[in-house]
């Protein structure tokens, strides 16, 4: 990357970045209310699979916006995509678990 462009994280990559760090945030406390009883176990399996398709569709438009990216914002891209992945992979082991009577009996 030359000086002359932009070294910011392009707006869309910050949008992920918040969205994913909402995600979290929205896990962790589903994950409390569950605990402490304000919802049950298929309140907190329903929030879930929705977190999962929200970051779903976020990794596949990651992948497109790194194949049409250089450089840089490609890198930022890739780490963004990384972390998203890191997130499905345990919302999905939570669903499997929930599906299999695992979770808070």
């Amino acid at each position: 990357m030359n000086t002359s462009q932009v070294k910011e994280i392009p707006v869309k990559i910050q949008e992920w970045i918040a969205t994913s760090k909402k995600n979290e945030a929205m896990l962790c406390n589903a994950g409390e209310n569950l605990v402490i009883g304000k919802i049950t176990v298929e309140e907190f399996r329903a929030i879930i699979v929705d977190l999962l398709d929200s970051h779903l569709n976020m990794k596949a438009q990651l992948k497109e916006y790194i194949a049409d990216s250089k450089g840089a914002i490609k890198r930022q891209a890739k780490s963004s995509l990384r972390d998203c992945k890191g997130l499905i992979k345990t919302i999905e082991k939570l669903i499997f678990l929930i599906d299999q009577g695992e979770v808070f009996e």
